[in-house]
């Protein structure tokens, strides 16, 4: 009788074991899963720039104006939330002269959104500094940086786009 509550025992922790081992295993592949469909529904987001317009209202301040349309219209898409556009213009030495970011609360799926962009440079904003590296500079940086939330995961993007200001021997 001995003997049967032993065997009786140990086939109870097999079991138990065996229903443990499969639980985890299943749990892995589903989390695998759902990785896989949310990485592959992110590569075919598009960001496509529409093109900037700067003007002058006034005598004092230099706007800068623009548009992205972002394509998050494929079919296995999610919502895209808290994405922002983080825009900013640093002079040849690495001096920032202008920083702004924009935020789009939500772009939904199956859709494109177009998200508009306006920074406003203010003459009386311009430092001594600023101004100094700026009229010393060659060129200009514009460093953009696109973040948002899809499904669970923050999604970050930057680059860097260098512009000549003509101004050379």
């Amino acid at each position: 009788m001995s003997q049967y509550r032993l065997k009786g025992a140990r086939d109870l922790r097999k079991g138990i074991s065996i229903i443990i081992f499969l639980g985890l295993l299943v749990g892995y592949l589903l989390l695998f899963g759902i990785n896989a469909y949310v990485f592959s529904s992110i590569i075919p987001i598009r960001i496509h720039p529409q093109g900037f317009s700067q003007s002058m209202p006034d005598n004092q301040t230099i706007r800068l104006e623009g548009q992205f349309i972002v394509e998050n219209d494929h079919q296995n898409s999610v919502d895209i939330s808290d994405f922002q556009i983080n825009f900013t213009i640093f002079a040849e030495n690495g001096t920032e002269l202008i920083s702004q970011t924009n935020t789009q609360d939500l772009i939904p799926r199956q859709q494109n959104t177009t998200v508009s962009l306006g920074f406003d440079l203010s003459l009386a904003d311009i430092t001594l500094e600023k101004f100094y590296a700026l009229n010393n500079s060659d060129y200009i940086i514009f460093d953009m940086r696109i973040s948002f939330k899809y499904f669970l995961y923050g999604i970050r993007l930057g680059f860097d786009l260098q512009a000549d200001l003509g101004g050379g021997p």
